[in-house]
């Protein structure tokens, strides 16, 4: 069975920020020169779909922030999307 997992492109610079009260991703795009700043719930994301399959990130979000999987599957899909049409995140199915 194949799963979807996700790596950073190598046109993506990036930093994770936790010197501070919150944890922040700093991510810049070397194709287009745009940069975002993501933090809460946005960070938590990002970094989870980097370490672990895409059916995971929803449960390990929910895990995070006390709220129920069926609330934040959606949302965790749909950003996730977002990142992977301005090329912050890059698909990759795996066996």
């Amino acid at each position: 069975m194949n799963q979807t997992r996700y790596t950073i492109p190598d046109s993506v610079a990036w930093v994770v920020d936790d010197s501070g009260a919150e944890r922040l991703v700093y991510l810049a795009s070397m194709v287009d020169l745009s940069a975002i700043v993501l933090d809460g719930s946005a960070a938590l994301i990002w970094e989870l779909a980097c370490e672990m399959p895409h059916a995971e990130v929803a449960a390990a979000v929910s895990e995070a922030t006390g709220e129920a999987v069926c609330s934040v599957t959606r949302d965790v899909d749909d950003f996730i999307a977002d990142l992977i049409d301005r090329k912050l995140l890059e698909p990759q199915e795996v066996s």
